[in-house]
This record gives C-alpha cells, sequence and structure tokens, in this order.
C-alpha cells in the first residue's frame, strides 16, 4: 500500500471508547486466575495501543504535511481533547499488571524490560502531580513563547534561535565575535526573566519527586529517563573520566583545530569552526540523497538498503520544503500498515544533511522496531538511540565523497571533532543541573559562578574573553536544561558508545557491522547496558574503558586532522 492510499480507509477512532475498553481489559485481568487468559489480555491491549499510535502518527503527519488543511487540524485537536483518558487507562491498566499475583511469570514471558518501563510509567500520571505537571507544562510554554519572540541582531542580519547554529560556524571570525558579544547582551537582557522561570521549574520538579516518594528531583529523573541498569551514582563517575581523559586530552584536537585556522588561541566563537576554507556542499535533492545512501548501504547492510528503497515504494516520505508545510524533521512508523515515513525540509545545507542522516537513523531503528511483540518495544531510550544514530552517521560518513559534491573529507571530520565536543558540553550541562536539583535555594549569583567553573573544567582548552561575553550566562541558551531535565547525560553516554563503535569501524568494519545489526535489534527490548554488551561494545562506565575508547578516537582523529 502507498501512503495517499490510506486516506481512502482513514476514520477517526473513538478514543474515549477505546479508553473504556482498556479499563474493561483491567477489570478483567484483576478478576482471572488463568494464565493464559491474562497473557490474551495483554496481547489485546497491545493492539489497541497500535491502532490508537497508528491514529496519532497519520494525523500528525497529515497535519503537519499542510497545517492549511482544516479537516487534519480538526482532528489533531481531537486528538489532543482526548489522549489524557487515553493514558490514564493505560496507566491503570499497567498497575493492575503490575499488582497481578503471577507477575515472576508474566516477566518470563513477557520480559523484564516491559514491566520496568510500566512502573516507570505510573509516576507520570500519578494524580498526587498532576496538578504540578499543568504548572510546568504552562511554564515551559511561557519560555518557548517567550523565546520565540527574541531575536539577535548582528550586522543588520535577524538572528534567531532557529538559524543560530549556522552564525556560529560562520567563517568570519570578527563576525562570529560580534555574534558572541549581541548573545552576551541578549542574555543580560533576559537573564531576570529565566532566571526566575528556571526557579520555578526546579521547584514544581522537586516537589513533584517528592509527592512521589523520591529523596529529590535527581532519583526521580533517573526513573523518568529509563535509567533502568545504571543510577545517578554511576553517572558522576562517568562525568569524572570524561574530564579525566576527554577534557584533559582534547587540547591534542584543538592545537590542531588553532594551527587550522592560523589563531594562536581558542576562544569560545571558534570552537565549531574547523577549517580556514569550509563550504560543505550536500547533494541538494533530498531523493537523490536518499537513493544515493540507498545504493551505498547495499554493500554494508542490505536489509536497511531494502528498507529504504520500500519507503520509495511506498512513497512515505515528504523531504523538501513548501508553504504551510511545518519546519520540522522527524521519523513516523504507522503499525497498522507497516509503513515507515520520512518528513523534512531539506534544503541542501549541511546542517540539513546532519538532521536528515539522524532522521534516516531514527526511521530504521523504528522499522526494525517495530516487530517486536509489545509497542513498548518499539521505542527505544535517548541513551540507546544516540549510541546508534552516532554509530550509523559514522557508516554513512565512511561515503561522504558520494553525498558531497565538495568538501566531503572536511565535513566528515568536523563532524568527528563535534561529537567530541558535544560530549563535554552534554556532561558540563548536566552536573550544572545536577547541583541546583541537589541545592533548590542556590543563590542566582552563584548559579552563574558554578557554570563558569566547569566550564573551566570541561574546556580548559578554551580561551574566554570574560569582559565582552560572560560564560556563565551561556547556560540561559541551552532548551534541553528548561524542556527536558537531566537528559543531556544521556546523549553523552550514546554519543560515547557511538565513539566505541567508530573504533570498531576503523579496525574491523565486516565485524562492527554485525554489531550494528545487533544493536538496533536489541535498542527496544533491552535497558542500555545490556544492548551495549550484546553488541559488543565496551561497558562506559568502566574507568578503563572510557581511557581506551576517548584515547583511540582522539588519536586516530589527530592524524587524519593533520592530513587535511
Amino acid at each position: 500500500m502507498k501512503f495517499e492510499d490510506i486516506e481512502k480507509y482513514y476514520k477517526r477512532i473513538d478514543i474515549l471508547s477505546e479508553a473504556n475498553l482498556i479499563n474493561f481489559y483491567a477489570t478483567r485481568l484483576a478478576r482471572t486466575k488463568n494464565f493464559d487468559e491474562k497473557n490474551a489480555i495483554i496481547r489485546a491491549v497491545d493492539i489497541i495501543k497500535r491502532r490508537y499510535d497508528n491514529f496519532y502518527e497519520y494525523v500528525f503527519i497529515r497535519h503537519t504535511q499542510d497545517s492549511s488543511n482544516n479537516f487534519f487540524s480538526d482532528e489533531f485537536k481531537y486528538f489532543e481533547a482526548n489522549e489524557d483518558e487515553f493514558k490514564k487507562a493505560c496507566v491503570k491498566f499497567a498497575q493492575t499488571l503490575l499488582d497481578d499475583d503471577d507477575l515472576d511469570r508474566l516477566k518470563k514471558r513477557w520480559g523484564k524490560y516491559f514491566f520496568d518501563k510500566l512502573e516507570i510509567m505510573q509516576n507520570l500520571y500519578s494524580k498526587d502531580v498532576i496538578g504540578l505537571n499543568i504548572n510546568e507544562n504552562k511554564i515551559l510554554k511561557e519560555i518557548i513563547d517567550y523565546r520565540d519572540s527574541r531575536a539577535i541582531y548582528c550586522d543588520g542580519e535577524k538572528i534567531t534561535n532557529k538559524n543560530l547554529s549556522k552564525y556560529i560556524s560562520l567563517a568570519d571570525r570578527e563576525k562570529r565575535r560580534k555574534l558572541i558579544i549581541a548573545m552576551n547582551n541578549n542574555n543580560t537582557e533576559c537573564k531576570g526573566y529565566y532566571e526566575e522561570k528556571y526557579r520555578d521549574l526546579v521547584v514544581i520538579r522537586h516537589k513533584i519527586a517528592k509527592r512521589l516518594g523520591f529523596d529529590g528531583y535527581l532519583d526521580f529523573s533517573d526513573k523518568d529517563r529509563c535509567r533502568i541498569d545504571y543510577d545517578h551514582n554511576d553517572i558522576v563517575s562517568f562525568r569524572n573520566a570524561i574530564k579525566k581523559y576527554l577534557a584533559s586530552n582534547a587540547h591534542i584536537i584543538a592545537d590542531i583545530q588553532k594551527d587550522k585556522l592560523g589563531i594562536d588561541a581558542l576562544y569560545t566563537y571558534d570552537l565549531r569552526v574547523y577549517f580556514k576554507d569550509y563550504n560543505p556542499s550536500p547533494i541538494k535533492d533530498p531523493y537523490l540523497l536518499l537513493k544515493t545512501i540507498a545504493k551505498n548501504l547495499e554493500r554494508y547492510n542490505p536489509y536497511l538498503s531494502k528498507i529504504i528503497k520500500k519507503i520509495f515504494d511506498e512513497n512515505s516520505l515528504d523531504l523538501s520544503p513548501r508553504a504551510n508545510k511545518v519546519n520540522m524533521t522527524y521519523a513516523s512508523y504507522l503499525h497498522n500498515y507497516d509503513i515507515s515515513y520520512i518528513f523534512a525540509n531539506y534544503k541542501g545545507s549541511d546542517l540539513d544533511f546532519s538532521n536528515f542522516i539522524t532522521c534516516l537513523s531514527y526511521t530504521l531503528i523504528n522499522y526494525v522496531s517495530s516487530y517486536n511483540e509489545l509497542i513498548e518495544y518499539t521505542n527505544p531510550q535517548d541513551d540507546i538511540v544516540r549510541a546508534y544514530s552516532t554509530a550509523f552517521a559514522f557508516i554513512i560518513l565512511s561515503f561522504a565523497d558520494e553525498l558531497f559534491t565538495k568538501d566531503a573529507k572536511k565535513y566528515a571530520l568536523a563532524y568527528k571533532i563535534k561529537v567530541l565536543y558535544d560530549i563535554l558540553f552534554y556532561c558540563l550541562i548536566n552536573e550544572f543541573e545536577e547541583s541546583l536539583y541537589l541545592d533548590i535555594k542556590t543563590d542566582l549569583d552563584e548559579r552563574y559562578e558554578i557554570f563558569r567553573q566547569l566550564h573551566s573544567e570541561y574546556f580548559p582548552f578554551l580561551k574566554i574573553e570574560q569582559d565582552v561575553f560572560d560564560v556563565g550566562m551561556w547556560w540561559l541558551n541551552y532548551h534541553t536544561l528548561f524542556n527536558t531535565p537531566m537528559l543531556s547525560i544521556n546523549y553523552a553516554l550514546g554519543a560515547l558508545s557511538g565513539l566505541d563503535y567508530y573504533n570498531n569501524f576503523t579496525d574491523d568494519r565486516e565485524n562492527a557491522l554485525k554489531k550494528m545489526t545487533t544493536l538496533m535489534e536489541n535498542a527496544s527490548k533491552e535497558d542500555f547496558l545490556k544492548s551495549i554488551e550484546l553488541s559488543g561494545l565496551k561497558n562506559p562506565f568502566i574507568e578503563e574503558n572510557i581511557k581506551d575508547i576517548v584515547i583511540k578516537y582522539i588519536n586516530n582523529l589527530a592524524s587524519e586532522y593533520k592530513k587535511i
């Protein structure tokens, strides 16, 4: 079936009836003593969940394809108005399942990870925190609206959060410096607003954690982020090892970077610029780009290539920008039709290319995961997704010459450096967050000093013009800090495992590709460390492993960097 044919069979599902049906199954589950019936009930509820998810995904796709389409706009509003009732029913069923006398036998049948995820879900819709969740979402909406209303002007050009990354990597160093100064001035103007809003968020999240029986938000966040097989103490050890081996050795790359740029010192505004002459040009046609990727993947992983060809056959892709199309990039999967969908607004820039490859990696892993037994096993967590998407990007970059018309090798090298610097920044943000959630009464001025100190620990190779740019205010610009607290460390962990994969890929390509397949197959149905172990990658919480991964990667990267 082609994607456009789905509309012929489209019919709005009755969300409240679906919720009631799940409630009915929860009652049946509580009453029955028959083990086979319990398994049948779990299967029946899974079918309802997939039907509901299929409805949402299709409506969301059609709504974002054309925001002026009133029919699907109304359908999306219908979903938003009723989704809480469905989620409440799912929570009730999950609790009934967790209270079942046959829980141990059920875990053996369906997998422990499924029940771990159900237990975590209970916290999100507890009646004790619904009011606090509403207040938290209200504040987040206010912050988003405020950010969207702000703009920085540099040399007469309007710079917003949506195009900022383009400007901080400009070749013109003086222009980058002017931009950083403009950002600093904007931070000075806005910091009172952000200070107040962030303080309110920290207090609300602390209250949520306490009401749910946790010691504080850090303990709650481990559950909320599905950290089942590692905890906060592991994270602290991980960060310390990153400082010891990555932050202290990143100067090896930074020194080469200074030489390539012809500068004596690397400043904050130089961090994302790796060559004096750098103008990568990926294939401009996104459909040709995807076909070229599929062709090259045939010799690496024919199965992934077949998935992409299936997407073309089903016409389940929308890659170019147009009027009324929502400016997003995402991957989707429609359970009822076995259709993967790619949505992008590709214009041919190197940033568009990067986002497109990440989106493609999500598309492929969603498809591979879709055949797992339960819908809860079709959504991998952020840490393992980042490990997989980073590894996938390294595979794609191995044939970058086929995908770029100019500066392919420079783009690939820039990506490899960026991954290193990103790990440092993710750890910095995580440690900063941790300090504020440990002491929710932290003085406002002290927050800035904490960030300055942490920045010097994670980026000791950077020079700061403190008189024109207060690095202590940089946290005000980081959206994840406000919107998705304690998430950045998942990215750091996943990225480090991605580096481990790259080291494997350079040593033994054939074996590494087998590890990629294993990683994809287990990403949704096993916890993070188990997925890493099954894939033959190193445990990223063991200090000696971190040392080996980082030193080997930096040495190979430095050798490659010097040659370009």
